[in-house]
């Protein structure tokens, strides 16, 4: 049997004797000195205990069980229906259920303001109306949080995010899309939501998307269609349900996108619901031959927001065959490729762009705490590298350079590739989106009966690898030692 060691920290020992004197402070006016010299061994004996009672019972306590809440049904878009909920180890007579729903990037306190936390029944369940009026009905997202019964917060009255000492306050919340009623498909190894929107219109567009016009087909790829139903065109859209983050991603669609008519817009992107750095919105390649993007160069690659200069790239393609779009997001880049068939990766190239340059003095014994310094810091978070390739003289001279081109060396040229750094924003919770939709809901065909479809008959993500950006230092310009200028560079090659 493995022995149990506990270790005590001189601190813990000194409260607990402080303790101690304390208590004999309390009893007869007798000096702790003369108490130890008449009874050492007793004195010792409580010690021990208190030493004991201190460091072993908190490992066998029983640990508090974690607040929890669920919602036990969500109504689909459209409908007035209740929310149900059922909580889990929340003190009742302490907390209640307050609810945000989001309405088109708007969020409310629901059901009133007057009312803005409901107390939950003594069997742990609840409910909350959330339609009161305007398109509350349509509302995208739920949001339920368990907080103090007599608690003050700021109200949902329209603004652009969840106030934010609300979630402060809660100690535990969940929340959902509408969209899909909670249904789930599987596809290229992921679940995803089929957006389903009910009688509700939805961005983009609006237009009204339906979970029917999503399918998975036997050889596993998706088919996204518009359609005519019950008196309106109706859309698709899929939504992964997990957050990838940097890496890359490739998608192939299969289908001749050039045949689509105008109002067709069709695209693959990274998009979050939170506002924060535009949403997070990194459009992997969107179609359209109409105004969203149009002749002569229907194609685009986009960090948005799209107006800002050097964030769209626009280009025509000739192959009508199956295209290949390939972007990987790193921090504070996002390199775009479209290929005609499925390129083998050979190899990397990065430049970094020197920001500034720190002179230290050499020594036999500060070489190892410099070599730590020169290794690559927090490239995952700031796309940042303090590097170095001088060690002669007296002194040691280290760069900190940011990451500012980076592509795949591929078998195969790129139909059409570019890179962005400008305002690319940090992974955080977006969603992978796939979707076909209708500029402005315009109708694309005088007849009803017309069906328009794209299949993607493939997706992979890459997760990125930091260890592929450390550096193999090479200066462009030796100028770099006498003053740094914009111009300077470190070019590196990647494993």
């Amino acid at each position: 049997m493995p022995e149990a060691c506990f270790f005590v920290d001189s601190e813990s020992i000194k409260s607990i004797f402080d303790t101690s004197i304390a208590h004999c402070q309390k009893g007869k006016e007798l000096s702790l000195n003369s108490k130890i010299q008449q009874q050492p061994f007793m004195y010792l004996k409580t010690l021990l205990v208190a030493l004991t009672a201190a460091v072993v019972s908190p490992l066998f306590a029983t640990p508090s069980p974690t607040p929890s809440i669920v919602f036990t049904y969500v109504p689909p878009p459209g409908s007035y229906n209740e929310a149900t909920y059922k909580t889990t180890s929340v003190d009742i007579t302490k907390y209640g259920v307050s609810a945000i729903i989001n309405v088109f990037g708007t969020y409310w306190t629901k059901p009133y303001w007057a009312t803005p936390v409901l107390p939950i029944n003594a069997d742990g369940t609840g409910s909350i109306v959330l339609i009161t009026g305007g398109q509350d009905a349509c509302a995208q997202e739920i949001y339920l949080f368990v907080v103090p019964l007599n608690a003050t917060f700021t109200l949902g009255t329209g603004q652009a995010e969840i106030p934010a000492d609300l979630e402060a306050l809660a100690i535990c919340s969940v929340s959902t899309q509408k969209a899909g009623g909670g249904n789930s498909i599987k596809a290229f190894g992921l679940d995803w939501t089929p957006k389903d929107t009910g009688s509700c219109i939805w961005g983009p567009g609006p237009n009204y998307f339906s979970g029917k016009n999503v399918s998975v087909d036997t050889q596993g790829r998706v088919h996204l269609k518009i359609s005519y139903v019950n008196g309106v065109w109706v859309c698709a859209e899929l939504i992964s349900r997990q957050t990838l983050g940097y890496g890359t991603y490739t998608f192939t669609f299969d289908s001749d996108l050039s045949t689509l008519p105008g109002p067709v817009v069709g695209s693959a992107f990274v998009y979050s619901d939170d506002s924060d750095f535009a949403h997070r919105e990194i459009d992997f390649i969107e179609f359209s031959n109409g105004d969203v993007v149009g002749p002569p160069n229907p194609y685009q690659f986009i960090v948005q927001p799209y107006s800002s200069p050097g964030h769209r790239q626009q280009f025509s393609l000739t192959n009508s065959g199956p295209i290949i779009y390939s972007t990987t997001w790193l921090p504070g880049i996002a390199s775009f490729a479209a290929y005609a068939k499925t390129p083998t990766v050979i190899g990397h190239s990065a430049t970094y762009n020197v920001e500034s340059r720190t002179e230290l003095p050499f020594t036999n014994s500060s070489f190892p705490t410099m070599l730590n310094f020169a290794t690559i810091t927090n490239l995952a978070a700031q796309g940042s590298v303090v590097v170095t390739n001088d060690f002669l003289g007296p002194t040691i001279n280290f760069y900190q350079a940011v990451l500012s081109d980076y592509a795949d060396i591929t078998d195969i040229a790129p139909l059409e590739q570019s890179t962005m750094t400008a305002d690319v924003s940090p992974t955080g919770n977006e969603k992978v989106h796939l979707n076909l939709w209708l500029f402005q809901g315009a109708a694309p065909s005088n007849s009803t009966s017309d069906t328009f479809e794209i299949v993607i008959s493939s997706f992979t993500f890459q997760p990125l690898d930091v260890s592929k950006l450390q550096p193999r230092l090479t200066l462009l310009k030796t100028s770099i030692a006498t003053g740094l200028g914009n111009d300077v560079e470190i070019k590196v090659s990647l494993p």
